[in-house]
């Protein structure tokens, strides 16, 4: 630590009073020619000829010809410089080390008087310099004690450790969670911090189930809620192998020697946020069910999106049918490009049989696309099915606005998934294949709403405001066949 006195030299008695003190400790490495004042030995020296206030040059070692050190590994210089330059020693100072030796800190054995300028400095009491810990030690303890108080909350809600991180996670609308008991709750929707791989614990993974929309709700899921309960997601092979060629996903496969050794606890999810989900305490949990809710993975809708980010050749070639695409009317380049997705196949029969429901019919679409129309300047709507068939004899394609792309290959769905994401707004009908077409493409989604009668059993399993994002648009489905 260097001292440097600033006081006039015709009161000297006072030192403490009259001294302003410059203190930096100059550690010493591990060698032994290391000792106090001499040739700078690092990035900085002290200049003791200066005159006025002395010379202080960054931190370093300071080399005395000859001087060694018994205990390099500790020592540290203590010097004290006069305002006029050079050193002064005071009345009153205490020497640290040998007393009335040339040199300073602990441990000096052989040392030369004339080169080292120690002889002359200053040293604070060593019961001064425990004191000066000591209140170091209790600001920090204050400063600790302070913040704790003023983050309590941060403390008690999970929710709420985004907070930490404000910059890094801009905030988002409100998302409404369903709760098991039927409230709706709001719930902090900025994206949390996310949590570093060392931070999570145990193994937890999600029977794979259904098609493309359904497995990538349950791989959104498992990301989420994992997450929200420090566990670490894995998932099954047959996930992997439906997700991977499309998307470029990040979860680790989970190897099939450690399935079959790990004790799972079974968990079958419903389809919407619930507080239950929030405490999981099982280590080891395997996830079952058909969840696609947005309230359980919209505040980290990013990450979500960043996930299911298509590969480079799959939305290449999106945007290369795209490209070329003009209005049939005039010949012109349309503005908008909206994806019409139009779920049909087992639905037709499975709704109305089974759920007292309907799929989309030519009225629907008809009005959710002149929805568009009368929103948006030249737009093109680009219609992906797996009833093409169907599409071609109900939709009104005059206009010379509607394109019928889609190949309607339900096994083989990464090409029509690809044109929807690559538009600019969505209709969609009912089914997760839509709704992940319309979260991923953003812009304005109209959706089919009411699409089931009131006493349906369809409802006990799907909520409709957990199903469609706030901001979407719902238009009425025509009940009067199911009459």
């Amino acid at each position: 630590m260097a001292f440097v006195p600033q006081g006039k030299k015709d009161h000297v008695k006072d030192q403490f009073s009259e001294l302003r003190w410059l203190s930096a400790l100059v550690p010493v490495g591990d060698r032994e020619a290391d000792t106090c004042v001499g040739e700078g030995d690092g990035p900085g020296h002290l200049d003791p000829t200066s005159r006025g206030r002395p010379a202080l040059r960054g931190f370093g070692r300071m080399r005395a010809p000859g001087s060694q050190l018994s205990d390099p590994g500790g020592a540290f210089c203590v010097l004290a410089a006069s305002g006029r330059g050079g050193f002064e020693k005071r009345p009153g100072d205490l020497k640290f080390g040998v007393p009335e030796r040339v040199g300073c800190g602990p441990g000096l054995r052989t040392l030369h008087p004339d080169p080292c300028l120690c002889k002359q400095l200053s040293m604070w009491p060593l019961g001064n310099q425990r004191q000066l810990c000591l209140g170091f030690l209790a600001a920090c303890a204050l400063l600790a004690i302070s913040f704790l108080h003023v983050h309590r909350d941060l403390i008690t809600s999970p929710f709420d450790l985004a907070a930490l991180c404000p910059q890094r996670l801009p905030r988002m609308a409100p998302v409404t969670i369903n709760c098991h008991s039927g409230t709706l709750v709001l719930a902090n929707t900025t994206r949390p911090c996310p949590q570093r791989l060392s931070s999570l614990s145990g193994t937890w993974t999600f029977h794979p189930n259904g098609r493309l929309g359904n497995q990538m709700g349950q791989y959104a899921t498992l990301l989420a809620l994992s997450q929200l309960n420090g566990r670490r997601a894995y998932i099954m092979p047959s996930m992997h192998a439906t997700l991977a060629p499309v998307f470029r996903i990040t979860l680790p496969v989970l190897a099939p020697d450690t399935h079959e050794r790990t004790p799972w606890h079974m968990l079958e999810l419903h389809d919407w946020m619930s507080e239950e989900y929030i405490h999981l305490d099982e280590a080891h949990l395997k996830l079952s069910g058909f969840p696609c809710s947005w309230t359980f993975f919209h505040h980290m809708s990013e990450q979500i999106r960043s996930e299911f980010t298509l590969h480079a050749h799959l939305r290449e070639e999106a945007q290369g049918l795209l490209r070329p695409l003009r209005l049939g009317n005039t010949g012109t380049r349309p503005r908008t490009f909206v994806g019409v997705h139009v779920r049909r196949g087992d639905y037709v029969q499975i709704m109305p049989d089974r759920w007292k429901g309907v799929v989309g019919d030519r009225a629907y679409l008809k009005q959710a696309m002149d929805w568009f129309r009368q929103r948006h300047e030249t737009p093109i709507f680009v219609v992906v099915s797996n009833g093409m068939d169907w599409c071609r004899e109900n939709i009104d394609a005059s206009q010379g606005d509607v394109v019928f792309a889609g190949q309607g290959l339900e096994a083989s769905p990464s090409r029509d998934f690809a044109l929807l994401t690559q538009c600019n707004h969505t209709v969609m009908t009912i089914g997760t294949f839509g709704f992940w077409a319309a979260y991923l493409a953003g812009g304005d989604t109209v959706y089919l709403a009411n699409f089931t009668l009131p006493d349906s059993s369809f409802l006990k399993i799907f909520k409709p405001e957990a199903a469609f994002l706030p901001q979407w648009v719902g238009i009425a489905a025509d009940l009067s066949p199911l009459h």
